[in-house]
């Protein structure tokens, strides 16, 4: 399993047979699917083992000679005046880098067209590792100077057509001194000890031990935001619906939303986290199908394009999709089997159509055959039988 620290990744794909247009060039292999970096960050990224040429740069007469398609783009926004220093490296040398300033438009359309401003260009003979340091040399040139709010655009770029892995440490420095890549690591922001609070813990699902996690919080106004806390306190004016995004080295993301928050008392919200190994299995809530079918809902989307992300950011993991249904008064039809069976392969056939290696994946179908509630007496656990879960190969 390879060492990275979570990152948050979105991207905004599709496919037809959701009833969506398929736009196979989305994928991070080419400008419209980049990658959005957030924060400092280390971790490994795979090349998809594109075949054939790329004309992306015909604009550029410094690059022209560049043809190959097997591409991984990512973007980085600044939070405040800095600078950024990465490091790259394979087993394979051919490595090249390339940095775009991001134009007033559309970024792609602007690099299809010459417009945009390269900042960087790196492509040396015969090494394995590249980037931007401080310490120049061939392979290294002088870290980016970059304004707040201001985005960097950059697209590593192998000179052959395997899915090699790229281990790349990438780090923003910031001009403040105060500056935290996080809105707070304060524990106990409670200003108001009349009020209600809202308390989060973070916690390992196994041990009950807190774990220090990144934690995006949004739905209750001032404090929405990025924390890195295993224990967070904060007051409760009015009643609301909040939403998170919860990661953590080495455990499966979580994600809720529509979480009823009251003002009247207070509320725990308690965040448990699983660890990610061989053999271990865990529910991907929030995916559903269209009744009787295994069309995909649009609404399960994002969450789909979560474990797209955590299979991305973990390139070395291997899953298999499980599919499993509810049937009553039924253990296990032949219809059921087959449905459980067709939505895990179409899982698997959206993992793959955005970009994760085929390889990695293996769809199942467990029909009626493993139910979380024998005998459900609500809609909450028939829903909880009619599942989706991963198990780590």
């Amino acid at each position: 399993m390879c060492k990275t620290l979570n990152i948050l990744l979105f991207f905004f794909l599709s496919f037809c047979s959701f009833g969506y247009t398929q736009k196979v060039k989305d994928t991070y292999s080419a400008c419209e699917g980049t990658i959005n970096i957030f924060r400092s960050n280390s971790f490994t990224l795979q090349f998809l083992g594109q075949k054939g040429n790329s004309n992306r740069f015909s604009q550029y007469p410094a690059l022209k000679h560049i043809t190959s398609g097997n591409q991984i783009w990512f973007s980085f926004v600044a939070p405040t005046n800095g600078s950024v220093s990465l490091e790259i490296s394979s087993k394979r040398t051919g490595l090249r880098l390339i940095v775009f300033d991001a134009a007033e438009n559309n970024v792609c359309t602007d690099i299809s067209s010459g417009n945009a401003e390269i900042k960087r260009l790196l492509e040396p003979a015969d090494v394995s590792v590249i980037g931007l340091s401080e310490h120049v040399t061939e392979a290294f040139q002088y870290p980016l100077q970059i304004e707040k709010g201001k985005t960097l655009h950059f697209v590593v770029i192998a000179d052959h057509d395997h899915p090699e892995y790229i281990q790349m440490d990438f780090r923003f420095h910031s001009d403040d001194p105060g500056f935290s890549e996080y809105k707070s690591k304060e524990v106990n922001l409670k200003k108001d000890r009349e009020t209600p609070s809202l308390i989060v813990q973070v916690r390992d699902k196994e041990t009950g031990k807190p774990l220090v996690a990144d934690l995006i919080l949004k739905g209750v106004r001032k404090y929405d935001g990025m924390y890195n806390v295993s224990d967070l306190v904060f007051d409760i004016n009015r009643k609301s619906k909040i939403e998170f995004y919860c990661d953590h080295e080495g455990y499966f993301f979580k994600d809720s939303s529509n979480i009823a928050i009251s003002a009247e008392k207070d509320n725990l919200l308690l965040i448990e986290l699983e660890p990610v190994r061989s053999g271990k299995s865990v529910q991907i809530g929030g995916i559903e199908f269209i009744p009787g079918t295994s069309q995909i809902t649009e609404n399960s989307i994002p969450k789909l394009n979560r474990l797209k992300d955590f299979l991305i950011i973990n390139a070395m993991l291997n899953i298999e999709i499980q599919g499993h249904v509810y049937e009553p008064g039924e253990d296990n039809s032949f219809s059921g089997q087959k449905m459980s069976e067709a939505r895990a392969r179409r899982i698997m056939k959206y993992l793959t159509d955005h970009g994760i290696n085929k390889e990695r994946l293996s769809a199942v179908g467990y029909g009626n055959t493993k139910p979380i509630y024998k005998n459900p007496k609500t809609y909450s656990e028939e829903q909880a039988n009619r599942r989706v879960e991963i198990l780590i190969k």
